[in-house]
């Protein structure tokens, strides 16, 4: 899961280098607060897959329930807050990276996408913890591939390309693409069966 996402950000940093030298420099501001901000999220979602694991193999179901709408709230609290410090503190982070205002106006522009795509990528990075945790890696690997690799890369690059919107397009595309991952990984993760995730833990733990 968490290689098809590295993997897509650096596509769009090489594709970023046909727009100049200033746009890849906003480029690699927006990049490093892209990994910055996916620290926390992430850092919840291997917890949130620890302990639903954990509550499986014990055969606690009811409190791997739990553990799952406690990745909810959590998605919803850590998105609005990575919001509200991207877009609030835009041109301070983008000043603070450089002086050039051509790069801060660019950097300016990518960071306010980057903080909308944080209402739900938060969300698709707590969702992917829960869909670990109940052992249907494969699921969301395949949900991954799909979102990044045959919607959001294509999208972005004709956004970017085709109808010139540069560097911000190849943003729209991914965050497009993200967008369809959390609610699809919300889908399956919101009709979890407990019954067959408990069962087919049993059958790999047996193994």
């Amino acid at each position: 899961m968490l290689l098809s996402e590295f993997i897509a950000f650096e596509i769009l940093t090489l594709s970023a280098s046909r727009f100049g030298t200033s746009a890849l420099a906003a480029q690699s501001v927006a990049s490093t607060i892209a990994t910055l901000s996916f620290q926390v999220p992430f850092g919840v979602s291997v917890a949130i897959s620890t302990r639903i694991a954990n509550y499986i193999g014990a055969h606690d179901l009811e409190s791997a329930r739990i553990a799952n709408k406690v990745a909810y709230m959590l998605a919803v609290i850590i998105g609005i807050t990575n919001f509200c410090l991207l877009i609030g503190g835009r041109s301070i982070i983008a000043n603070g990276f450089t002086n050039d205002q051509r790069v801060i106006a660019i950097a300016v522009k990518v960071l306010t996408v980057l903080g909308i795509n944080q209402l739900y990528d938060c969300a698709n990075v707590l969702f992917a913890g829960c869909l670990r945790g109940q052992g249907r890696q494969k699921l969301g690997s395949s949900l991954n591939l799909i979102a990044y690799y045959v919607i959001a890369i294509p999208l972005a690059l004709i956004l970017a390309f085709k109808l010139d919107l540069g560097l911000i397009g190849l943003w729209y595309g991914l965050g497009f693409g993200i967008l369809l991952l959390a609610i699809s990984e919300a889908w399956f993760v919101f009709h979890s069966d407990w019954s067959e995730i408990a069962e087919s833990s049993s059958k790999r733990n047996q193994e």
